[in-house]
């Protein structure tokens, strides 16, 4: 019998928000805290992505300029999902 791996890693992971604003990338974060659903968090920032901050940033609007995910292991992602469906 295999053991249930705990953490939120890359081959055991489901995306349950992307967007670009900070203040909802905190309120999913404080929901799935609240819930005990344990998730992982990225932020890109478009300015220091490779070729595109090179050349394409220039007239970029700030409030696109940061892009957060928030991902949840793969066999929380039903309970997550309908918790944030919820609570929006």
């Amino acid at each position: 019998m295999k053991a249930e791996v705990s953490a939120v890693l890359p081959w055991n992971r489901k995306e349950v928000y992307l967007g670009f604003s900070e203040r909802e990338f905190s309120h999913v974060r404080e929901m799935l805290s609240a819930a005990g659903i344990p998730c992982e968090t990225r932020i890109v920032n478009a300015r220091c992505s490779g070729t595109r901050g090179r050349l394409s940033s220039f007239g970029m609007d700030p409030a696109y300029e940061n892009q957060f995910y928030v991902y949840v292991r793969k066999s929380d992602y039903e309970r997550a999902f309908a918790f944030l469906k919820k609570g929006a």
